[in-house]
């Protein structure tokens, strides 16, 4: 992931940027991962790079869908960058549209935004063309005979479900169940103290 990334910023350099405005905007997108799979040293690694190899040509990193305690832990690890890097960074959740459009001019369409260029109506079909796909093959069985295993198109449709939400659900019901926990523990201990009874 960390060659993909600096792969993606020398082409950005390269190819995109113009003297008026030598700087690249950097998207990480983790739509569709959970809690516990977010590389987390991954994205140390690619802010250490950015930082170091590139730092007058970040203009801003914009870090989206990531999941609540992810983000808690990614509060952490912004205060080992650098002051000018940790003003590039952007970190955002579900509401990510707002802050993409606070700080982009003209927002591709395939994250909610409203431009209708052929590049990015390209990338959103490219982006929704497999799903779209495997899901005609699944309304229309087509080429699927009676004999054939269906256990492939079946899984298409448990994808559609969300796992980072019940992660994120009982993630926060333990955290607050802990919480409680330790209110109960800290009220009983102050209520078996001698100091407590003889007041």
């Amino acid at each position: 992931m960390v060659v993909a990334a600096v792969s993606q910023v020398e082409h950005g350099i390269m190819y995109l940027v113009s003297p008026e405005n030598p700087e690249v905007t950097v998207l990480v997108d983790c739509e569709g991962l959970s809690p516990f799979k977010i590389p987390m040293q991954v994205m140390r690694s690619c802010s250490s790079l950015l930082q170091d190899h590139y730092p007058n040509r970040l203009g801003c990193l914009f870090v989206i869908r990531l999941p609540p305690v992810v983000r808690v832990i990614a509060q952490t690890f912004i205060q080992v960058l650098k002051p000018t890097t940790r003003k590039k960074l952007k970190i955002g959740g579900e509401t990510y549209r707002k802050i993409l459009l606070e700080n982009i001019q003209t927002l591709p369409s395939y994250l909610g935004g409203d431009c209708r260029c052929t590049k990015c109506l390209n990338i959103g079909m490219d982006v929704k063309r497999p799903r779209m796909d495997q899901l005609n093959k699944l309304q229309t069985n087509e080429g699927v005979s009676d004999s054939e295993d269906t256990s492939e198109l079946d899984l298409i449709c448990q994808d559609d479900i969300d796992p980072s939400w019940s992660y994120d659900q009982v993630l926060r019901t333990a955290i607050i169940g802990l919480l409680m926990f330790w209110v109960l523990i800290a009220v009983m201990a102050g209520l078996s103290d001698p100091e407590f009874q003889s007041q």
